[in-house]
């Protein structure tokens, strides 16, 4: 029971809505997915910068770990949208793309580490 959203009135003229929808009616899912878009685009300038730097430019250093700390902070928004609960019907599609998108990521360190042995 404890899973049931609260409701609450907006105004007079409105009806009912679920009290984890802000204002605008974005709910958690969106916000986070809307973050989570943000982060991937700078992930992958991260690794973009990344494969055009030189090994030896000491202004490179430090790329690598950006980068792998910002997909880090992807896979952590991608989780928290995976077992955030679903309020609207514009949640689910979000959810679900989050959760490609945190396979797609696990894939590709998954690729990185094995994947240059073979």
């Amino acid at each position: 029971m404890a899973d049931i959203c609260r409701i609450m009135r907006m105004s007079t003229e409105k009806g009912l809505w679920p009290a984890n929808e802000a204002d605008d009616g974005s709910t958690f899912i969106t916000r986070t997915f809307d973050t989570l878009t943000k982060a991937v685009d700078e992930a992958l300038n991260l690794e973009r910068d990344l494969s055009h730097s030189l090994a030896w430019d000491p202004a490179s250093t430090g790329i690598q770990e950006a980068a792998e700390a910002r997909w880090q902070d992807c896979l952590q928004l991608s989780g928290d949208i995976l077992t955030a609960q679903v309020v609207s019907a514009e949640d689910l599609p979000m959810q679900r793309m989050s959760m490609l998108l945190h396979f797609l990521i696990e894939l590709r360190a998954w690729m990185r580490h094995f994947g240059s042995s073979s």
